[in-house]
């Protein structure tokens, strides 16, 4: 029995979750049980978004999230319990930037989510309705608070040229830019993704010398991949996170985290 301790890093949307709202029974079940693993939470989402989805799923009702979280791409660090650990919010500078592109962008929804919530930069019915297939309440830009900083912009849109553009648009600028999913794409502070976050987070818990499996179906994966001792994607990844994945799994008979164990024993990490 191998006594080094196993952090088992996943993404929600696309992995955890099936169809951007469930989470497979199995993986219910699992969760409502001690793991042989350290689980790390690692998603676009916010607090605020990722606690309700879990929710819906009968998971962490009334009770804050017990394990570690690397939220916002990397923006947002949480110790267990929802203890925040740092916050990396794009600067001013870049914000004002963004800000500035958003009148070329009025047929997406331009989403910047803080540590109190979500704000759309200007409210229209698409631009709920697209917030809220993601579990986001968002309040009008104008209601944020003052200095309060935002950890990531969202542009989603169901138009692939609309996501291409805002991508382009955003190249040159000071910031951190890549799709989660085939509607959205996201931006946060140069050099902040979930790699970076996942690195600190595991310095400040102690954990730098433990085994890391990432499991990650998006572009803004990758990062994760970069620094885990064992990546893993879904059958269903984007070519990227594909390519960079040293194992792919079906999650679909059996959910996520009974294949990743099941993959951790046949490599000799967990006991059989």
């Amino acid at each position: 029995m191998t006594t080094t301790p196993i952090v088992l890093s996943i993404d929600l949307d696309g992995t955890l979750l099936i169809e951007e709202r469930e989470v497979h029974p199995e993986d219910v079940h699992l969760l409502h049980h001690p793991l042989p693993v350290t689980l790390i939470l690692a998603t676009g989402r916010s607090l605020e978004s990722a606690r309700r989805v879990l929710e819906r799923a009968g998971l962490y009702r009334h009770e804050p999230l017990p394990f570690p979280l690397v939220l916002q791409n990397g923006a947002a660090i949480y110790r267990p319990q929802e203890v925040l650990e740092d916050y990396f919010p794009i600067p001013p500078e870049a914000e004002t930037q963004l800000h500035a592109l958003a009148p070329q962008f009025s047929e997406a929804a331009l989403l910047w989510q803080g540590l109190d919530g979500a704000y759309l930069e200007e409210i229209t019915p698409f631009g709920l309705q697209a917030a809220g297939r993601f579990g986001f309440l968002p309040r009008p830009l104008s209601e944020a608070p003052a200095g309060q900083g935002f950890g990531k912009l969202m542009c989603l849109s169901d138009r692939p040229e609309v996501l291409k553009a805002f991508a382009a648009a955003t190249r040159h600028l000071p910031v951190e830019g890549s799709y989660s999913l085939d509607v959205i794409y996201e931006v946060t502070r140069q050099g902040v993704h979930k790699g970076f976050g996942l690195r600190i987070l595991l310095q400040r818990l102690g954990l730098t010398h433990a085994r890391l499996v990432a499991v990650g179906d998006g572009d803004n994966d990758v990062p994760m991949f970069s620094c885990a001792d064992l990546a893993i994607a879904p059958l269903n990844a984007s070519p990227l996170a594909r390519s960079h994945a040293h194992r792919l799994i079906d999650r679909r008979p059996h959910g996520l985290l009974t294949p990743v164990l099941d993959l951790l024993r046949q490599e000799g990490w967990l006991d059989p």
